[in-house]
């Protein structure tokens, strides 16, 4: 029969819906709910007639009717041509949500029928994988008296259809709030590998407070999903015509970037009113759209600022290529577009590697070479050799650290401290790359080198092999009474070439100016006569800004301390460098890292701004930017630490860290294309760079293109695995789970977690334990798992609670809280769960995990 007369409802005082038989409806009270087909349409994506009234329909469920035990129907608020939706009244949990459910009649077609299922599964566990404020979470799915069901979220509010059909042309800047709301939750789908590929106006709920939340997963699929062609249903490809993207029309694979097309053509509806179309049809709009991008935006209305217009005709390239890569991309578009002159940087084509590789033709035997374009880089291989096409500069110079051979071990310190300084005081140069101190102690730790070692000529080799250095200077000190001399070789193993080189000391305050001689003979060896690259290298040399030998060699003490994650220490080698030096500008900003890294704040904060004005003498140099960079980093201020990299990529154009560290703060930001672009180049320069190649692969993941991850991260777990780095390996193993999660593929990645949380229990590593576990109890309820996926929580929560990870613990508490509140249907043992959870995340400051506990609390 038809969803029967509304029975209507009211707000208590603590926004719980009731029913009452007795207060009429308010007037902006209409809902749209996850999957709702609109009523009295006419076809795909057919303009909404519904009013605010209950839904005449031919649903199975009668209003006022009990459905199960559990469930209390209000009323009918949408119904289609497979099911309805109710809204409902949860007597367990006594809160109102919204019941999905297909006809019964339908499902006496076998095949419709298990199409069905499978679609109402596939947007139970895809929308579950998407945890964000900006998203509808589904709750449970289940079967009462042969009626299957999902049920969700009661959301008080109106669909963006009915709004925009309503209230017509939106202004722009609550156009942007809404747009960047819908950004923000496709973002969160998209790192967790799923495409929504139904994304319209209809699909979009906008509560009284203009909070907007994307429902309905029921056609979204892994971006990782099998084969090249569209889901169908009755032979129809997927999607609404209105918002189709042009390659979803054809057939083809659809990732990230159709959602970003519907995007923009929703936002295009938002500041316009609605679809200006010279085609008198949705399908004949779409052949249109399939060869051009609609017409733009300030044509139709010059009041709609430039940047809105750039940010718009981006997204509606029929070419992906064109349009944003990833919707990262597009949500810091947005965030530009709202700035003066922001439509310049939006316009930009997507940014390109800074190298090219040519493509190569397909090859015939499959499994020889693993070929991933993806990025503009080749990756060879499988096993440890497995890494880019080397581009290595015409000269790329490890600097080791000096042994000792004065037969006093207390000088032992001084072999680092030489390098270190010798190797800022050779500048930089655009055919010259000096491998970063903290990459090589990284490398000869691994290797097992003990630095003060005398080195054999095949353990000069492996160094360079694993930094990709064509080139060693290595040597050694000898103390005679006060005068200390040192004895340099610079080898050069490509063209099997030693050059012998000495520089003397009277005295070991005098061992700065014998470090600056070395450097000059290094120079004019690495010059090989050219005037233009001697001069080059002279004008870019720096040296930190202390004339004292002992501050530079207690300032690097505490760096290699740092290194090794011995903080304490590191903060008194620090603390002796400035009693030496007050005015050592580097090493105030090297304590205020220490202090942060033991969680000391205050101190830390007090300690980086001192060096920050400090270093206002200091001229624009190395030294200035990277105490200006950490100070940014320290006080969270990602813009202009990103701009203060950007200078010091200008200065040192080959340093593999610099990169390193701003391609990290792009991903931070979500800016996965320049965080790309950078991770890249440093595997670029240094192939063999585990940390450089995970992130690579990482970027990927997050960038939804899981498939592409895995050359990298198997290139970084072969690198791991030949050095016997177990943390390395753990880590590469953890996000080769993650990648094989988003490709659909369960099994493979439960395996993976669970070598990679083996390898973290010998560690004891328990905040990595944690990780695993946590990805191991989600595997598990994919898996129809849920007991299990409760053990693995429980061990997973015991762990954070034990080391005192409060963000770990929130995010474990929701997801265990709604297995068991939502899934097991335990909302005694879920509940007060998910309470704690609430505590937790509001302590920690988590919006977006405070959110998400209440919405699962009801």
């Amino acid at each position: 029969m038809a969803c029967g007369t509304p029975v209507e409802h009211h707000y208590t005082a603590t926004g719980v819906l009731t029913p009452s038989p007795s207060l009429a409806l308010g007037q902006d009270q209409e809902t749209r709910l996850s999957g709702l087909p609109d009523p009295g349409a006419t076809g795909a994506g057919g303009t909404s007639t519904r009013g605010r009234t209950t839904v005449p329909n031919s649903g199975p469920l009668e209003t006022g009717q009990n459905f199960g035990t559990r469930y209390h129907i209000i009323r009918c608020i949408g119904a289609g041509g497979m099911g309805a939706v109710y809204q409902a009244w949860d007597q367990e949990l006594e809160v109102a949500v919204a019941v999905k459910v297909i006809r019964p009649d339908v499902t006496a077609d076998l095949m419709m029928a298990q199409d069905l299922e499978r679609r109402f599964k596939r947007e139970l566990l895809l929308a579950r994988q998407v945890t964000h404020k900006n998203v509808v979470r589904i709750h449970d799915i289940g079967e009462i008296n042969g009626i299957k069901y999902i049920t969700m979220p009661y959301i008080h509010g109106s669909d963006l259809a009915t709004i925009l059909r309503k209230e017509g042309r939106l202004p722009v800047a609550r156009a942007l709030s809404i747009a960047r709301q819908v950004a923000g939750g496709l973002v969160a789908a998209h790192e967790a590998g799923v495409v929504h590929r139904d994304l319209k106006p209809a699909n979009v709920m906008v509560d009284a407070e203009d909070h907007a939340m994307i429902m309905d997963f029921g056609i979204a699929r892994s971006t990782s999903g099998a084969g090249g062609a569209a889901m169908t249903v009755a032979g129809a490809v997927i999607g609404t015509v209105e918002y189709m993207a042009p390659e979803q029309a054809r057939g083809e694979s659809a990732d990230q970037r159709v959602d970003v097309y519907a995007f923009g053509l929703i936002l295009r509806d938002l500041v316009l009113g609605g679809r200006h179309a010279g085609a008198t049809t949705a399908v004949a709009e779409l052949m249109a759209r399939m060869q051009q991008p609609p017409v733009p935006v300030r044509t139709l209305d010059s009041t709609i600022p430039e940047e809105v217009e750039a940010l718009i005709t981006r997204c509606l390239q029929p070419d992906p290529l064109a349009r944003f890569q990833t919707s990262a991309e597009l949500l810091n578009a947005i965030e530009l577009a709202g700035r003066p002159g922001g439509g310049a940087t939006i316009v930009q084509p997507p940014l390109r590697p800074r190298f090219s590789v040519p493509l190569i033709p397909a090859l015939a035997a499959a499994g020889l070479l693993l070929l991933v374009l993806a990025g503009g880089y080749l990756w060879k291989g499988r096993g440890a050799d497995a890494g880019p096409a080397s581009t290595r500069p015409v000269v790329s110079l490890a600097v080791l650290p000096f042994r000792n051979a004065t037969g006093d071990a207390t000088l032992n310190s001084l072999g680092t401290s030489l390098s270190e300084v010798l190797a800022t005081d050779l500048g930089e140069a655009s055919h010259l790359r000096i491998i970063p101190s903290a990459r090589l102690h990284e490398v000869l730790g691994d290797l097992r080198v003990d630095p003060n070692a005398n080195l054999s000529p095949a353990d000069l080799k492996r160094i360079a092999d694993f930094t990709n250095a064509g080139s060693v200077l290595w040597g050694q000190y000898v103390k005679f009474g006060d005068e200390i001399r040192i004895d340099a070789t610079l080898q050069d193993l490509e063209q099997n070439r030693s050059t012998p080189l000495r520089a003397g000391a009277a005295n070991a305050g005098a061992l700065l100016g014998a470090v600056a001689q070395l450097a000059g003979l290094v120079q004019q060896a690495l010059a090989a006569g050219s005037d233009e690259v001697l001069t080059q290298l002279k004008s870019t040399a720096w040296r930190p800004s202390t004339q004292s030998f002992e501050a530079l060699r207690l300032y690097n003490d505490g760096l290699l301390l740092s290194r090794q994650g011995n903080y304490q220490t590191a903060q008194q080698r620090f603390e002796a460098a400035i009693q030496e030096d007050p005015n050592f500008a580097l090493a105030h900003s090297a304590l205020a890292q220490a202090f942060a890294n033991l969680g000391y704040g205050a101190q830390a904060e007090q300690f980086s701004r001192r060096a920050l004005s400090m270093s206002e003498t200091l001229p624009a140099g190395q030294e200035r930017y990277l105490i200006a960079a950490g100070h940014y980093r320290l006080t969270n201020d990602a813009p202009r630490a990103i701009e203060t990299y950007e200078q010091l990529v200008k200065l040192a154009p080959n340093n593999a860290q610099v990169e390193f560290d701003l391609a990290a703060l792009y991903e931070q930001t979500g800016a996965l294309d320049d965080a790309q672009a950078h991770f890249v180049r440093v595997v670029e320069l240094d192939p063999k760079h585990i940390e450089g190649l995970t992130a690579v692969g990482r970027v990927h993941i997050r960038r939804g293109e899981p498939q592409a991850s895995l050359a990298p991260l198997n290139a970084a777990l072969g690198l791991a695995v030949e050095l016997d780095n177990d943390e390395a390996r753990s880590t590469a193993l953890h996000a080769i789970g993650i990648a094989y999660k988003r490709m659909g593929r369960p099994e493979d990645a439960l395996s993976r977690y669970q070598e990679s949380f083996g390898i973290r229990s010998r560690l004891k590593q328990k905040r990595g334990m944690a990780a695993s576990l946590s990805e191991i109890a989600q595997v598990q309820e994919t898996l129809g798992r849920p007991q299990d996926a409760v053990k693995s929580y429980d061990d997973a929560l015991a762990l954070q609670r034990e080391i005192g990870d409060r963000a770990g613990m929130g995010i474990t508490l929701i997801n265990l809280g709604s297995l068991l509140n939502e899934s097991l249907g335990r909302p005694d043992d879920g509940l007060p769960l998910l309470r704690e959870a609430l505590s937790v995340v509001r302590e920690g400051g988590n919006r977006s995990a405070e959110a998400l506990a209440l919405n699962n609390i009801g």
